[in-house]
């Protein structure tokens, strides 16, 4: 799928053929996957081919739309019913369902409505790991030692 999407974003040529070759259909299945990171990808691709896709072109056929917009409804209603540190996970996952569903519907997805997209917990930073080590903030407020005190240090060799 990587592939697929790194093809796409390199040649917007490429979507149409990955349609015309049914590349959709398994896309499409790959969407409703149990798998987060598959799901994932398989929404990146999908997204990458209807945003290159052309003006005349058709994305889909009808009933490949009609699983689609499935899909993406039955992953929207499972979203609106996660807690809310199970939304914060899925972030890209909550975006990519929204654009994905405006861009091929024409009209703004249920997460968008219901205000799932952005989320407080979003903008908030995770919280550091390492509790007896320095602060990755203090860590990178650590200066190199200057030049003239590193003149005076022996040079270590090795097998020497």
């Amino acid at each position: 799928m990587q592939l697929l999407q790194y093809l796409i974003q390199d040649n917007a040529k490429d979507a149409s053929a990955a349609s015309e070759l049914g590349f959709m259909h398994s896309l499409i299945s790959f969407a409703s996957n149990p798998n987060a990171d598959v799901r994932q990808a398989a929404l990146n691709v999908l997204l990458e081919v209807a945003r290159n896709c052309g003006d005349g072109e058709e994305l889909t056929t009808p009933e490949e739309t009609s699983a689609l917009r499935t899909v993406l409804s039955d992953r929207i209603d499972e979203i609106s019913r996660l807690n809310p540190e199970d939304l914060a996970a899925l972030k890209e996952e909550r975006h990519l369902v929204d654009a994905l569903w405006q861009l091929l519907f024409h009209e703004p997805s249920k997460l968008h409505k219901d205000g799932l997209l952005g989320l407080p917990e979003d903008d908030e930073t995770p919280p550091e790991v390492a509790v007896r080590s320095p602060s990755l903030l203090e860590a990178s407020r650590i200066r190199p030692p200057d030049v003239a005190q590193a003149k005076d240090v022996p040079v270590l060799r090795l097998g020497v």
